[in-house]
């Protein structure tokens, strides 16, 4: 029996907020961040080409968390009070420079590689001391042009400004009504 090769690697990186405004809505993320990870399994199933992994990696003023970093997305991956608890400021850039330079050290060079990177917060950048707005900017501007992809989902802010700044000028954004998370 010959094992087959993947033919195309995708890398999910989610970076979530955890900060204090957030803990309003923290069943509601616990459990449809819970249920996107079930969804994924019919991801895999229907293309068996594909190998896919995620890094995972919740943040706030008191410092950015690996939930998961490099596990192949059919491992468990899941979210609970005791790996969640929201509190702090937001340090969104400080979180997305981090963890996008993490996973492009992981990928760099690596053939037929594709990086999905998915923020989800309910406020803007607050407290970053390590990367700036404009860094972030041209970070994401280069990274668009080797096989990334961005996708930013906010609530409570100007999200479409948000995402202006950072580069994400496309239709990679939603506004959510943290009402209304299932």
């Amino acid at each position: 029996m010959t094992e087959k090769t993947a033919t195309t690697n995708i890398h999910h990186l989610i970076i979530l907020d955890e900060s204090g405004s957030m803990q309003s809505i923290a069943d509601q993320t616990i459990s449809s961040f819970n249920a996107l990870m079930q969804q994924n399994q019919s991801l895999l199933s229907e293309n068996p080409d594909q190998e896919h992994r995620i890094s995972f990696f919740t943040f706030n003023g008191k410092g950015i968390k690996t939930i998961v970093f490099n596990q192949m997305l059919n491992e468990p991956v899941s979210l609970s009070e005791s790996n969640y608890k929201p509190n702090d400021n937001t340090p969104l850039w400080d979180a997305m420079g981090s963890s996008i330079l993490k996973v492009k050290h992981l990928v760099y060079g690596k053939p037929d590689h594709h990086v999905l990177v998915t923020i989800i917060t309910d406020g803007a950048e607050n407290v970053s001391r390590e990367f700036t707005g404009k860094e972030i900017k041209d970070m994401i501007t280069t990274l668009k042009e080797n096989n990334w992809a961005f996708a930013y989902l906010g609530t409570d802010h100007d999200i479409e400004s948000a995402a202006d700044e950072i580069g994400m000028h496309s239709g990679n954004r939603l506004n959510w009504d943290k009402t209304r998370i299932h």
